[in-house]
């Protein structure tokens, strides 16, 4: 799932663990092309 802050205009994708990390339009972008941001994929490593 991805947010868009309205105040902010900063997004964010939410991780299984139903976390959220900051990420970036183009992030949300792959993912609405079924690929998987890098971003996301380096964030459930750390998990």
């Amino acid at each position: 799932m991805f947010l868009k802050s309205k105040k902010t205009g900063r997004w964010w994708m939410q991780l299984p663990d139903k976390n959220f990390v900051p990420c970036a339009y183009s992030d949300y972008l792959m993912a609405s092309n079924n690929e998987i941001p890098e971003r996301w994929l380096r964030s459930q490593e750390r998990l």
